[in-house]
């Protein structure tokens, strides 16, 4: 199990240097966003690694096992959604890269309003909303690795994770974590049928329930007569805010062209047809006694219950491989919004090295967080989209040149951001609408009311 978990690692490593090959690593733009040349293919695996992540891979089953079926039709619901959303969103943000030279959601900011405040502002929201999702991948990564060293500490595994993840950026940047996605992608496509046709295969064998029986029973302990409410709010609004995410608009401005982008697009939604399958593995975890083990685990239950050990060795390492992957990806973003938008007018050399500098610290804090005990995957996920969907107006603002300032960007940004949290804090989700809905109806009436402002001083001051 051993052999083939560092097998899988060492041809990762060997896909560093492949990156470098022709191509210049002293620009920052090359390391932070491979100088807008990934072709169709090489933009699809990296934007769909948000598809993909330990939060899917093992969050869908484990949520199935904790929540029941609702977790998997919102969950899907909003992936698919996002797909035609990002065929039209994806090429306007590549357009807009080019035209103002951007390479993160801030610069965007900054050059449509002119104004370096309210790009530091969005800079120093994104950082501190992706430090969950990092969170999220060490708690995957430690558990996977528990099942290969249960005898090492967590701290000892996380730091072992970090290191790796640091060295397949550090290194080669943007386009080392998409040549190593496409590694990645093959082995995530295995695992999910290996997995989920050892459960199939066993399913007749000593089932304690019947699997409706068993969803029945987890319906009936929740909430439902707002469950339809909260999966339609939650994919209307997690569909666009998964568009707006700082990797995936990295990636969008990475692409070769707006055609590239919109080709990838076309073959994203093949990628949710290995869901169906990741459910049945959460179903198989509901209606068999596997023993005692935490939710998030069921992938690596099963196969260490019924697959040989050599394959169990190739699971966890495909399954660390893509929390590293999507770590990798997540760090490149927060590290060049920090080197060009927290702290600009850096040189060239400079950028890399606060870049890197970033990247070890935000690997740092998210695998501190990810010891703290109580923590559940989607429940981060939800924390991180209640903020990012603060940032959908005044996206679409840039996008569509919404008559707006940058005063009533940020006022409506953050009156937004806090009704939420103040919300979710004190009341929870209001009659089981996503988190994030009082913030945006605050955040669209400020605009609207703005709006509807300037329209009525235009008559006055002609009059």
């Amino acid at each position: 199990m051993i052999f083939s978990f560092c097998l899988v690692l060492l041809c990762a490593l060997t896909l560093i240097p492949l990156a470098q090959r022709h191509h210049n690593t002293t620009d920052p733009r090359s390391f932070f966003a491979a100088q807008g040349q990934l072709g169709t293919a090489l933009f699809l695996v990296l934007s769909v690694g948000e598809t993909y992540t330990i939060g899917s891979v093992m969050g869908l089953p484990g949520g199935v096992i904790a929540h029941g079926a609702d977790i998997a039709v919102w969950l899907t619901g909003y992936i698919l959604l996002a797909f035609p959303v990002g065929f039209v969103l994806y090429p306007k943000l590549h357009t807009l890269g080019q035209r103002y030279g951007a390479i993160t959601l801030p610069d965007l900011f900054r050059a449509h309003f002119k104004s370096p405040a309210l790009e530091k502002a969005v800079a120093l929201l994104l950082t501190l909303l992706t430090l969950p999702l990092g969170t999220t991948q060490f708690l995957g990564l430690i558990s996977t690795l528990k099942f290969l060293a249960p005898t090492l500490p967590n701290i000892v595994t996380g730091a072992f994770c970090a290191g790796l993840a640091f060295l397949f950026v550090a290194i080669s940047g943007l386009r080392g974590a998409a040549l190593i996605s496409c590694l990645k992608d093959v082995l995530i496509i295995l695992i999910v049928l290996a997995v989920s046709g050892a459960a199939f295969y066993h399913w007749a064998d000593r089932p304690t329930l019947p699997l409706k029986t068993a969803l029945d029973h987890l319906a009936a302990g929740s909430h439902q007569a707002h469950a339809n409410t909260f999966i339609l709010s939650t994919i209307l609004i997690q569909a666009v805010a998964f568009c707006i995410v700082p990797h995936a608009a990295s990636a969008a401005f990475s692409a070769r062209s707006a055609a590239a982008i919109r080709r990838a697009q076309c073959w994203m939604p093949f990628y949710l047809l290995l869901f169906p399958l990741l459910f049945a593995i959460g179903g198989f975890g509901l209606t068999h006694d596997l023993g005692a083990y935490k939710a998030d685990n069921i992938v690596l239950v099963v196969a260490q219950h019924f697959l040989p050990t050599w394959m169990t060795g190739l699971i966890l390492a495909g399954i660390a491989l893509t929390g590293l992957v999507w770590l990798g990806a997540v760090c490149l973003s927060i590290a060049a919004i920090t080197a060009r938008n927290v702290v600009p007018h850096l040189s060239n050399t400079a950028q890399k090295q606060v870049g890197r500098g970033v990247i070890a610290l935000y690997l740092a804090i998210s695998l501190a967080s990810a010891t703290l005990p109580g923590l559940l995957m989607t429940s981060l996920n939800v924390f991180f989209y209640m903020g990012l969907a603060q940032l959908i107006p005044g996206v679409l603002s840039i996008i569509f040149n919404w008559p707006f300032t940058s005063k009533t960007i940020a006022t409506a940004l953050f009156s937004g951001l806090l009704i939420s949290i103040s919300t979710y804090e004190y009341a929870g989700s209001l009659y089981g609408f996503h988190p994030a809905t009082p913030g945006l109806i605050i955040n669209g009436l400020i605009l609207a009311s703005s709006y509807t402002w300037q329209r009525f001083r235009k008559p006055s001051a002609a009059g």
